[in-house]
């Protein structure tokens, strides 16, 4: 017999179909706390994978309209699509509100550190906006019932009574911000949550370690290489001539300007040295007759494609 619970993670399952998550109580209290739960929270950044979730649960289970879309009163947007539904298990008579969000506009709740976390139906994650907070120091705060306000949730319309909620719940609400921490991972420990095959990830570790050793030989040879083989006397030239045309440039003198460019490394040419090919030779109109020989064989010579 399909109790409340069964039919929420059948609904999360679905839901995980078509890049939903959970959010809100049902992570913060049944997930994380074990504690009983009173409906589900889903999030779909599109309105397409949203009508896909409800064609498909509405095949396994009897829904009615819910007149109380609590959501509303806490999204962070008002660009979300919400839509509020009681779904029931024919076998069991059991029943389940959940409400629906639709939209990329950021993370739906934005209030305090605890309902930030999200939860696919295998793991719980951070949406990339807050990427600097850390899964773990939330989690403990759910254990601890420690809620942290979020700096952008100050001065709220709801503020006042969101705060009230949940301290009549038993939470104990900081108002000072909670400094943002970056979990300390290893390579190794990021791939891991993309590639789970460990065959596959060392073949991966491999490519990367190879390419951090072809861009250490390419940055030695680099610095070997200098100034691509330019004579000193040439190079002391062309620096004599930059400097006074910047110094022309700062006075104001900016259509003097020559459009002659630093040597540059252009990566699609294997790291040849010189100057791009768009570094045209201006009237070199600061330019002494030898300075003006010097940098037309220098662009000559130097210019890569």
């Amino acid at each position: 017999m399909a109790t409340k619970e069964a039919i929420a993670q059948d609904l999360v399952n679905i839901a995980s179909r078509f890049n939903g998550v959970v959010y809100g109580g049902y992570v913060r209290d049944c997930i994380v706390r074990k504690d009983p739960f009173n409906d589900l929270d889903l999030w779909f950044q599109t309105q397409e994978d949203s009508r896909n979730f409800l064609e498909q649960a509405g095949q396994k289970y009897q829904t009615a309209e819910s007149p109380d879309p609590h959501s509303g009163s806490y999204l962070s947007t008002q660009d979300f699509q919400l839509s509020s539904s009681i779904y029931t298990s024919s076998d069991s008579g059991a029943t389940l509100k959940v409400d629906i969000v639709a939209g990329n506009s950021g993370f739906p709740v934005e209030d305090f550190d605890i309902n930030l976390l999200q939860w696919d139906g295998k793991n719980l994650s951070l949406h990339h906006s807050h990427s600097l907070y850390s899964v773990d120091t939330i989690t403990k705060n759910i254990l601890s019932k420690t809620a942290f306000e979020l700096t952008s949730f100050k001065g709220a319309e709801n503020e006042v009574d969101r705060i009230k909620q949940f301290q009549q719940r038993g939470w104990i609400i900081k108002t000072e911000p909670m400094e943002p921490k970056i979990e300390t991972k290893t390579e190794e420990d990021n791939f891991a949550e993309y590639f789970h095959d460990s065959e596959q990830l060392k073949k991966l570790t491999h490519v990367i370690e190879e390419a951090k050793q072809g861009i250490s030989e390419l940055k030695q040879n680099l610095k070997k290489r200098g100034r691509g083989g330019v004579p000193d006397s040439e190079w002391k030239v062309y620096e004599s001539y930059k400097r006074r045309c910047l110094e022309a440039k700062k006075d104001g003198l900016n259509h003097y300007f020559i459009h002659f460019e630093i040597p540059i490394l252009d990566s699609n040419t294997d790291g040849n040295f010189g100057f791009t090919s768009n570094a045209k030779s201006a009237e070199l109109l600061f330019a002494t007759a030898e300075e003006r020989e010097v940098l037309d064989r220098l662009h000559a010579t130097y210019t890569i494609v």
